[in-house]
């Protein structure tokens, strides 16, 4: 096993889309091949190309698949190869081939694209609201996902809730009503707008609070006008209330601010207001995910000018962070935007 690629996901961990394309992680390219909306699991994960990328990662050679990390990890970033490999090992069984049996760890499947928020940097496939009127507005695997999964559920470690807006999603709430029933000895991950934690039938609250661990990883990019600008359909009001519900019942959750260039000049803005209304403290921020798609909206389409305004703007607030853990943040953000006449020694 060659340490510098390899990485544990496509050997212990399930991701699909909503259209039912099959990933490493939710960060990677799909692979070419069969689809989870059309065929079973243990068929798509042991396709041709996915057997190739295991082989791959074993013995060091960097998959086009994984560019992402790849290209975080060349500017020094954390990256999610090298984080699973320490949440879940590097333990895996593989035949000659390539191929492995179905044994999950984690599982992470975006059952549709069902939301309640139209956000200016996502689109209809992740996003029903950014429906455009062609084809269907809510796109989702298959109707029985959920009982195709339930024979992996019984010993699974972990397992991510995203979307769309996993909250509002009925598939979401069999598969969570199963896992109460079966295995509580889990830890859930939400991505998730926090528009909805109370639900007709179910106790939401209280049913997560019997499980091993519970995260929520609430998606904010702003507060009142500037944030409801962003993410359309945010009630702040509402967020406040329910990050309130949240703290009452000692539920664990950090903020995800999604940078791109749209708002990179509002982090240090974003960082100020929630401390002061007591929405969450600076080491409960996560300034790690960037927007790739659409590119209209990505760090990487800001010209060179811009890209050295924005490492400036980073650079000069930075003495305003005291959280280590945040200002490493902010440094790998720089560190992503760098252009080649940027001073390295300043970093």
């Amino acid at each position: 096993m060659n340490n510098s690629t390899f990485c544990i996901l496509p050997f212990k961990h399930l991701y699909a889309d909503p259209d039912g394309k099959v990933r490493p992680c939710c960060i990677s390219k799909p692979i070419d091949g069969k689809n989870l909306k059309t065929n079973h699991i243990a068929e798509v994960y042991n396709t041709e190309p996915f057997k190739k990328l295991r082989l791959d990662l074993v013995n060091g050679v960097k998959n086009d698949i994984c560019k992402t990390c790849w290209d975080r990890e060349e500017v020094g970033a954390n990256s999610q190869r090298k984080f699973s490999n320490i949440q879940y090992g590097v333990e895996y069984e593989m035949y000659d081939d390539g191929a492995v049996l179905p044994d999950f760890t984690s599982i992470d499947v975006r059952f549709s694209n069902l939301c309640n928020f139209k956000c200016v940097m996502c689109g209809p496939w992740l996003s029903s609201a950014h429906w455009n009127g062609e084809g269907p507005k809510v796109v989702k695997i298959k109707d029985n996902i959920v009982e195709e999964l339930i024979p992996f559920l019984d010993d699974l470690q972990h397992i991510y809730f995203g979307g769309g807006e996993p909250l509002i999603m009925p598939e979401h709430y069999k598969m969570l009503k199963y896992l109460y029933d079966n295995n509580r000895d889990i830890t859930i991950k939400y991505t998730t707008n926090l528009s909805v934690i109370k639900h007709d039938v179910y106790d939401l609250i209280g049913m997560w609070k019997k499980f091993k661990g519970v995260h929520l990883q609430v998606s904010i990019d702003g507060l009142f006008e500037k944030g409801e600008n962003i993410r359309k359909g945010l009630d702040t009001k509402k967020f406040l209330k329910n990050i309130d519900l949240l703290k009452e019942n000692d539920l664990y959750y950090t903020l995800s601010y999604t940078t791109g260039n749209h708002n990179i000049f509002d982090i240090y803005e974003f960082i100020h207001n929630v401390k002061t209304l007591k929405v969450a403290t600076e080491e409960m921020i996560e300034l790690h995910n960037y927007v790739t798609s659409p590119f209209k909206f990505s760090i990487n389409n800001m010209s060179k000018e811009k890209k050295n305004h924005a490492m400036e703007y980073l650079l000069e607030n930075i003495d305003s962070v005291k959280s280590n853990s945040l200002r490493k943040q902010i440094y790998n953000l720089i560190k992503f935007i760098d252009v080649d006449d940027t001073p390295k020694s300043r970093l």
